[in-house]
């Protein structure tokens, strides 16, 4: 518990075995671009319980090992659609508890090995057909407390592996 609310983009530079970095629990509103280059061994990441209200495309480019990511707790409203992109390892993402209101398509294509995405107490109204296609580890999902109306057809084909399935108000 610090309060931090900024952090310059170089601040990490040299930690190149670094393996987990705990920044929850701050007042970070933004964070640079930058701020993870260099941060090649690095295999969780928790940002949760800040005030990020959007982050850049490019921020988690080079974590290639990160197995767990973590924004739960902010105050993120939107995501692009490429900020996943390069995460091939990523086995836990969590989303919970910030102010999405929707999620481009293919914002999940790349994560072929997550097996828990949280995406409750969110402001997701609707959900497109495909945005869960290629999960085939996925085991959770957690979609509790949004604002969902209706879901496509085959919103949920492919996921043989889930478990648990969080639909509740």
């Amino acid at each position: 518990n610090n309060s931090l609310t900024a952090l310059p983009e170089g601040i990490f530079a040299g930690l190149s075995q670094l393996q987990q970095l705990g920044l929850s629990d701050n007042k970070l509103s933004a964070l640079p671009e930058g701020i993870f280059a260099g941060l090649s061994q690095l295999q969780e990441l928790s940002l949760r319980h800040n005030q990020l209200s959007g982050l850049p495309e490019g921020i988690f480019g080079g974590l290639s090992q990160l197995q767990l990511l973590s924004l739960s707790h902010n105050k993120l409203s939107a995501l692009p659609q490429g900020i996943f992109a390069g995460l091939s390892q990523l086995q836990e993402l969590w989303l919970n508890d910030n102010k999405l209101s929707g999620l481009p398509a293919r914002i999940f294509f790349r994560l072929s090995k997550l097996k828990q995405l949280g995406l409750d107490n969110n402001r997701l109204s609707e959900l497109p057909e495909a945005v869960f296609a290629k999960l085939s580890q996925l085991q959770l999902l957690s979609l509790q407390n949004n604002s969902l109306t209706a879901l496509p057809e085959g919103i949920f084909a492919g996921l043989s592996q889930l478990q648990q399935l969080g639909l509740s108000d």
